[in-house]
């Protein structure tokens, strides 16, 4: 089974239309209708927007179809009001954060060991 009629069988098990996928996701319609794989850029998109599905089932057929562990919910992320693009803004803000953090640390052991 490709990847593409994996996510088939997802949505149908789901009950989601291929179209409320596609607007979800934000992909064209038809996606799924072409080729056996996508790319690791619509894998994050569509992971984001489906938290119970699982990435090892869909790609290593590994585990089960949904993951079970009772914190994952069945609902598209859409549902929570942020975008791939806002949840990647918020990575690199965090980033860039810690980064600064890390260089003012380092500075910091720099000075006691020079004091040693």
């Amino acid at each position: 089974m490709t990847h593409k009629e994996k996510i088939l069988k997802y949505l149908e098990y789901k009950k989601i239309k291929p179209s409320a996928f596609y607007r979800t996701c934000k992909f064209s319609n038809g996606f799924l209708d072409s080729g056996k794989s996508f790319g690791t850029d619509k894998l994050a998109i569509i992971l984001v927007n489906y938290l119970d599905l699982n990435v090892k089932w869909l790609l290593f057929d590994e585990g089960e179809m949904l993951l079970s562990a009772p914190n994952h919910l069945n609902e598209p992320r859409s549902t929570y009001r942020k975008d791939v693009k806002d949840l990647l803004y918020e990575q690199i803000e965090e980033n860039l954060k810690l980064k600064s953090e890390n260089k003012f640390l380092l500075k910091i052991m720099e000075d006691l060991k020079k004091m040693d």
